[in-house]
């Protein structure tokens, strides 16, 4: 039966998602959560193929998963880190490796060497005053 304002040729579909308006924040955090996601899935994809070549290597990780799996969750993160940094997205590796890798300078334009910063202990041995 027609309606006042609706002919009667048209048929209504149910409503089946709501996407009310957003404002400006919530386009940016769904973003975020899409690189975030997007992130997430590619470190899996390469930290599985990771692990795969170091097990093919000889690494027995199922001979001791607690000891070896917080290292490999690092592998994991940092794939992670690095990514999400080249979308200019933060994650708190990138912190950590700024205050602990080293850029050695290189002659090479374009060529980079590095390692992790091997911070001495300020702990002393002997605190014996009378030793001075």
């Amino acid at each position: 039966m027609p309606t006042k304002n609706k002919p009667d040729n048209l048929l209504q579909f149910p409503a089946i998602h709501s996407n009310p308006p957003i404002n400006e924040d919530q386009v940016r955090q769904k973003i975020k959560d899409y690189k975030d996601s997007y992130s997430t899935e590619l470190a899996e994809i390469i930290w599985e193929n990771v692990l795969g070549e170091m097990a093919r290597a000889g690494c027995d990780f199922d001979s001791d998963m607690e000891k070896y799996f917080p290292s490999m969750v690092l592998i994991f993160e940092s794939i992670k880190s690095l990514h999400l940094l080249t979308m200019n997205e933060k994650h708190q590796l990138q912190e950590y490796a700024d205050n602990n890798v080293l850029i050695m300078d290189n002659t090479d334009p374009g060529v980079f060497a590095g390692g992790m910063i091997r911070k001495k202990s300020k702990e002393t041995i002997d605190i014996d005053e009378d030793l001075d």
